[in-house]
């Protein structure tokens, strides 16, 4: 009898110490993992561009904001949420525009803000050349990956990826294990020197979702030589993409948000070297005038608001000085097409 006690308390001792062994590897598996994926990301700067603005956004407070700015790269570089609320009382917003984004992850990041925020006003840019593309992996990753967990994104991750891209996202993105890999990895040779350190070419985050360019002007006779050996392509818009044009046209509606297209302006220069912009901006009024929602085409209107080559980064993306002068004639825009009433407020 005292010998069995004796056996069955031994092999709880022993089954006690391998718990805790267990935890004690899990806790330090996973505190290895945040320290190193930490570094990892502080190195890889050029990520943060998407991390910031997602992780901003949903961290406001709930049911705070009336505006919601998003599109691709050329909203994230051209709407200053800072400006648009001096220029318009009553105006709390946040730019979630992005680089590269196309319409289709654009309708599953403002389902999943929609959880978060119910504004008044939806204003998204729609650039012709992500409107033409079907699918790209790449930048509806960027924003899938710091999307924090909701029904959104698990509907994201089954209708915008492909099986082979779920399993690619499975095994590398989904398995800590992997990153912790290769966040070692870079940054082992990160200390030994044989990689260099990321550089960050996307600007500095500033307010809500608005990324400055810096002071950066675009070098128009590189811009010219680019441009002219190259001209740019157009075969017309995307059937997929307009299908999600039409999705979000249909969740504004329904949820009583009065929705605007608008297409920025670019580059003074450019516009006479683009032989594609103004059949392009043709078939995105067309598709906008089917779902009777208004479309504000500034793509060659830079010279009439007083932009110059010089407040342009590059080809289609304002630098900080662009993009304080667009803000403003903008929000005055927004009024004087009755788009914004000043008095409706929040």
């Amino acid at each position: 009898m005292n010998r069995s006690s004796s056996t069955s308390s031994s092999d709880r001792r022993a089954l006690i110490k391998l718990v805790g062994f267990l935890a004690l590897l899990l806790a330090v598996t996973v505190a290895g993992y945040f320290t190193i994926s930490a570094l990892h990301h502080r190195e890889q700067q050029s990520w943060r561009v998407q991390d910031n603005m997602v992780t901003d956004f949903f961290s406001q407070e709930k049911n705070s904001l009336n505006t919601l700015f998003i599109g691709s790269s050329r909203m994230m570089c051209s709407v200053i949420p800072s400006v648009m609320e001096e220029e318009l009382p009553g105006m709390t917003c946040f730019n979630l525009g992005a680089s590269s984004q196309m319409p289709d992850t654009t309708y599953h990041l403002l389902c999943a803000a929609l959880e978060r925020q119910d504004p008044d006003y939806v204003v998204m840019d729609i650039y012709y050349g992500f409107a033409a593309k079907e699918h790209d992996h790449t930048q509806s990753t960027l924003i899938f990956k710091p999307m924090p967990l909701c029904r959104q994104k698990i509907r994201m991750f089954f209708d915008l990826f492909t099986k082979e891209e779920r399993e690619l996202l499975l095994k590398t993105w989904f398995n800590p294990f992997y990153r912790m890999k290769n966040a070692g990895i870079y940054n082992l040779q990160l200390s030994l020197g044989l990689t260099e350190e990321a550089v960050d070419t996307s600007g500095t985050y500033e307010d809500r979702g608005y990324f400055s360019l810096g002071d950066r002007v675009v070098d128009v006779a590189e811009m010219t030589t680019q441009h002219t050996v190259k001209p740019e392509t157009y075969e017309g818009l995307s059937e997929t993409q307009c299908d999600y044009i039409r999705r979000i046209a249909e969740l504004c509606k329904e949820r009583g948000i009065k929705l605007l297209f608008v297409s920025a302006p670019m580059t003074p220069s450019y516009i006479p070297l683009n032989p594609v912009l103004d059949r392009a901006s043709a078939d995105v009024k067309a598709l906008c005038d089917s779902l009777d929602v208004p479309f504000c085409d500034l793509s060659a209107s830079a010279e009439a608001i007083g932009l110059t080559d010089a407040h342009f980064a590059d080809r289609i993306h304002f630098n900080r000085a662009g993009a304080e002068i667009y803000s403003r004639y903008f929000a005055d825009y927004l009024t004087d097409i009755g788009f914004y009433s000043i008095e409706k407020g929040n």
